[in-house]
This record gives C-alpha cells, sequence and structure tokens, in this order.
C-alpha cells in the first residue's frame, strides 16, 4: 500500500495565510498634531473675520530699538557731532544717555557715556564724558546702546519714535490624491483587507487627516515649503514653510547657524537658545525637532538628571517625550523621521502650525448608487491648508552639520 504523506495530493490543500497586512514603512506625521492642522490654530493667530481666504495674514510688531553703531570714521575724544548707523538716528531722543563700547558686539566695560541733547537725522549732538566717563576716541562701526532717559527740568515734552505693525502673509496649497478601482476589484475577497478601497484611502488620510500620504506631504511643507502665489494660468502655488518666516534677517546669525559641514556641539544649542530668549520677554523654543543621528548624538552631552520622560500633552494619546533642563529653560526633544538627518529646528509650538482652509475630507467622484454609469469607483482626499509662524525670534535651526562626527 501506497503512503500519502502532505505532498501527495496538494490540491485540497487550504493554506494558512495571514488576515492581515504589515508595513513597516512611517505612517505618521507627528508634526501635524504637535503643531495642529485644525481649525483651532486660527486662534494662534488671532483671525477673527475674513476667513477662509487663499492668503493668510497675520501682524507683527516690535519696540523701538535701543542699540545702534558708530557710522563715521575720526570720532576723536572731543567732537560733539556723533553720527549713527543709517536710518538708526530716529529711535533716539533729546535726554538719552548712551554707552559707546570699545567692541562690536557691546560686551565688556563701556568706553564713554554720552548725553543726547539733540537729534537730526542719524546725527546726534552729545555731551561728552557724562557722569564719571572721560571723552575717548572711538572706531567706526563700535556698539552704541541706549542706557536711560534723563531729561531736563521744565523742558518741553519728548516725542517718542512710533514704530509700525508689518503684515506677514502666507499662501494656501491645495493637496489631493484619488483612488480608481474597477466595481469587480472593489468587491473582490481578499486576505487581510476588508474593504479595498478603504485601504487604499486610508494610506493617503488616516487618523483624522494626522497619518498617510497626503498627511506626511503636508508636514514636509515645514521643512521645504515655498510660498508661490497662484497665477491666472495654471492656477497653481504653495505655501513657505519654517524657512520662509526663520532666517537670519528676520531673526539674526545666532538664531540660524549654518555648521559648514563641521560637527555641531553643545555650545551650538545652547548659543542658538540664548539668542532666543535674549530676544525678548515671550522668546522661547518649547520644542527641539531633530532626526536619528542628531538624537542619538545629544545622548552624549546630557545625563539622566537633566533628562525626563514626560507626556506630551498637545499630542492625542499623551505619548512620552524626552525633557530636558538647560541654563535657558526646558526643551522638549522631538523626533521626526522627516526632519533632514544635518538639521535641527528650535521651535517655539504656541506660535507657529498649519491653519486649514478646508480641511482634508474624503469623498466620491464616481460610485456607490445604482444609476452610476460608470463600472467603477473613483474617491478623493482633499485638503486646503497655509502655515503661520509668527515672532520668528522665538525660532532657530542649526543646520548643515556634519552627521558622521
Amino acid at each position: 500500500m501506497a503512503v500519502r504523506n502532505s505532498y501527495t495530493d496538494t490540491t485540497t490543500d487550504i493554506p494558512a495565510v495571514s488576515d492581515a497586512i504589515y508595513n513597516i514603512d512611517f505612517n505618521e506625521a507627528g508634526l501635524l498634531q504637535l503643531l495642529g492642522h485644525s481649525s483651532k490654530n486660527l486662534s494662534k493667530f488671532a483671525v477673527r473675520a475674513g476667513w477662509p481666504s487663499t492668503t493668510l495674514t497675520w501682524l507683527e510688531d516690535v519696540n523701538v530699538p535701543k542699540t545702534t553703531t558708530l557710522a563715521e570714521s575720526g570720532f576723536d575724544d572731543s567732537e560733539l557731532d556723533l553720527t549713527v548707523a543709517s536710518s538708526t538716528g530716529q529711535y533716539f531722543r533729546k535726554g538719552d544717555i548712551l554707552g559707546i563700547y570699545a567692541n562690536t558686539t557691546g560686551t565688556g566695560p563701556i568706553a564713554e557715556k554720552v548725553l543726547v541733547t539733540a537729534q537730526s537725522s542719524d546725527v546726534l549732538t552729545i555731551v561728552r564724558g557724562y557722569g564719571d566717563t572721560t571723552g575717548a576716541s572711538h572706531s567706526n562701526g563700535v556698539f552704541i546702546r541706549l542706557l536711560t532717559r534723563a531729561n531736563e527740568e521744565n523742558s518741553i515734552y519728548t516725542t517718542e519714535h512710533i514704530t509700525t505693525p508689518s503684515a506677514v502673509s502666507n499662501y494656501t496649497q491645495i493637496l489631493d490624491a484619488s483612488v480608481e478601482m474597477s466595481e469587480t476589484e472593489a468587491l473582490m475577497s481578499r486576505y487581510g483587507i476588508n474593504d479595498h478601497m478603504d485601504m487604499q484611502i486610508g494610506k493617503l488620510f488616516d487618523n483624522g487627516g494626522s497619518e498617510g500620504r497626503l498627511a506626511q506631504l503636508l508636514h514636509e511643507t515645514f521643512y521645504y515649503g515655498e510660498a508661490v502665489a497662484r497665477s491666472t494660468s495654471p492656477v497653481y502655488g504653495s505655501m513657505g514653510g519654517f524657512n520662509k518666516f526663520v532666517t537670519t534677517s528676520t531673526a539674526s546669525s545666532n538664531h540660524v547657524v549654518d555648521m559648514n559641514g563641521v560637527a555641531f556641539e553643545l555650545k551650538d544649542i545652547y548659543g542658538v537658545m540664548r539668542a532666543i530668549r535674549n530676544s525678548g520677554s515671550g522668546a522661547r523654543a518649547t520644542h527641539l525637532i531633530v532626526n536619528s543621528w542628531a538624537l542619538e548624538k545629544m545622548s552624549q552631552f546630557w545625563d539622566d538628571k537633566i533628562m525626563v520622560s514626560v507626556k506630551e500633552t498637545r499630542v492625542p494619546g499623551h505619548p512620552e517625550v524626552t525633557e530636558v533642563l538647560t541654563p535657558h529653560g526646558k526643551i522638549r526633544l522631538v523626533y521626526d523621521w522627516m526632519c533632514p538627518q544635518d538639521e535641527m529646528y528650535f521651535v517655539n509650538a504656541d506660535r507657529c502650525g498649519w491653519v486649514p482652509y478646508r480641511e482634508f475630507k474624503r469623498k466620491t467622484i464616481y460610485g456607490g448608487t445604482e444609476n452610476n454609469p460608470y463600472d467603477g469607483r473613483i474617491e478623493q482626499v482633499i485638503g486646503e491648508y497655509t502655515f503661520g509662524l509668527t515672532n520668528p525670534k522665538s525660532f532657530g535651526r542649526i543646520h548643515d552639520f556634519s552627521i558622521s562626527a
């Protein structure tokens, strides 16, 4: 008698197939959850009227500057007309006591104090060697700071310089994708798939729009967004991201640091945090966004005494993140797999985020009705958003650092 084994007849075998599909690729778009992408973000920019619009505009203002530089050569110890940097003379008034430093950075002792008695354009009439200081020669470009004001008795009033708020704008950007399949394919039974259309749409848009390919493309605008206004034809347009608003011009070279391929050190991180902190009472970075290389290297800088796990309440589910205690306050490290490996971003989560013109929505283009003339289904996910960021001096970036040292 022949002995049957498992290979004698395989026609009637029932294969053991997993009823789940495993995908190791990243699906989430974490910054959307951290910084927000719902209509709640309108409150960050105090938008009360005129929205929705294809342009989001917010207003920013600054206090009257208190510093300038010497803008003349051969300034000796007796000259009474002080010329300051172009267009900065308007910030000063009679009665102002100024400190002139011996360098361009405003560090170290004050070389001389002077009293302003009149101002005309960028020329200040001064009393030399005010108080206990004496008149001295100063080099072109040295740092000058307003120390205080001491006006004369019984003088007429002093009209202060008035600043004008500036308007900052960004454009909206449409993101969409569709899934098309035959009616037969849509109805076919498959392992690991209850509804094939739902599965494919989920790859585009899931978890309220914070996961999926379209969510990731929205997320990427933080790093790579370009502000381009829509033209008449073709009507393309896009939003600017972080780098549109935070530059060496809008912030400073201490906020935005180019490492030129050199390894970053702890002093570089603290340097940006110091620049942010020195920018004003409301300037602070709440989060430091990094990729795997920077996160790994940072673990060498800090020990368990200043690195603690905390709940991130801004993100649904309140996941644990690492909070670091620094000389400039607490900051939370956020690993973002989309962050460029050679960059890190200092972010104030209270002052930036995405705002929806229309939130991601799934809609049927064809299919799903008895009278549908098309033997198939087409479903679309579409959304339109812009990105806002106020007070760029609350932010910073270190870029182009070595990822091998």
